[in-house]
């Protein structure tokens, strides 16, 4: 079955504080050999996470990153990917429709996008297996991103596919991602950001790093704030824990590092 690439985007016919020990960028670089886990309760915003450090290693490295996707299509990522690019509604991206303004700006992301190496897989059919196998296959590889959330929880099956994943990990020196869906428990606490002990046992002994998304919005629709989040560093081999605030644009499913007028 031939691998997805950004060939195939569709047409679109358009007439908390800062932290001190690390920022955003440096807490989403993907160093080679490291096992990342993207962990937060669903529609947190796992997947546009992970698709920002594609698109980010894709452009400074110049390397392939490959994307298995078990949830989203290939066409809704490329979506994704162009309304974060562009800044235009994820939803007006979706339905072809957009103002003139916002139709320059998707052209000029679909072409930005076209220059990088973004590879999409979202045969629902494969293993973990099966997918690193099809990885292996892809020139100047440089990273791989596995959006395939219910392969990764508890029991002897998530336990085997976070083995495979950290066992890729060393042999070809390259870094994986991988999201993680926290269930309920979290919200059963007061403070409901996520900790390293919410990851199931396997995860946190085998990933390098685990990365915990939290939004405020989430639980409280009428917050003040719905335009940032949370990254929390709950592990890293080679750095102390921290958090960092995050610029959120929710209608364009869109992080990036928070202006530091913000952060005062």
């Amino acid at each position: 079955m031939e691998i997805r690439t950004i060939d195939y985007v569709p047409h679109f016919g358009i007439g908390l504080q800062e932290s001190g020990v690390c920022l955003f960028h440096d807490l989403v670089k993907l160093d080679r050999g490291n096992l990342i886990c993207l962990a937060a309760r669903p529609g947190m915003g796992k997947t546009a996470l992970a698709l920002h450090m594609a698109l980010e290693y894709a452009e400074k490295s110049g390397k392939a990153v490959f994307i298995f996707s078990m949830d989203l299509t290939a066409e809704q990522l490329y979506e994704r990917m162009i309304s974060a690019l562009s800044g235009v509604e994820t939803r007006c991206v979706r339905e072809r429709r957009f103002a003139e303004r916002d139709g320059a700006r998707v052209r000029k992301a679909i072409e930005k996008l076209r220059k990088l190496r973004v590879i999409i897989e979202d045969d629902k059919t494969l293993t973990v297996r099966q997918m690193l196998e099809r990885a292996q296959g892809v020139d100047a590889l440089g990273a791989v991103i596995v959006d395939a959330p219910q392969l990764m929880g508890e029991g002897e099956i998530g336990a085997e596919n976070c083995r495979a994943l950290r066992s890729f990990c060393a042999r070809k020196n390259l870094p994986v991602v991988f999201t993680y869906p926290l269930d309920r428990s979290v919200e059963k606490r007061k403070d409901k950001r996520p900790r390293l002990q919410d990851v199931a046992a396997h995860v946190g002994r085998d990933a390098d790093t685990v990365l915990c998304l939290y939004r405020d919005e989430y639980y409280h629709f009428f917050a003040k704030d719905h335009s940032s989040a949370e990254l929390i560093l709950a592990k890293n081999r080679y750095a102390t824990p921290a958090t960092v605030l995050l610029e959120w644009c929710g209608r364009c499913s869109k992080f990036g590092e928070l202006p530091r007028e913000h952060m005062a």
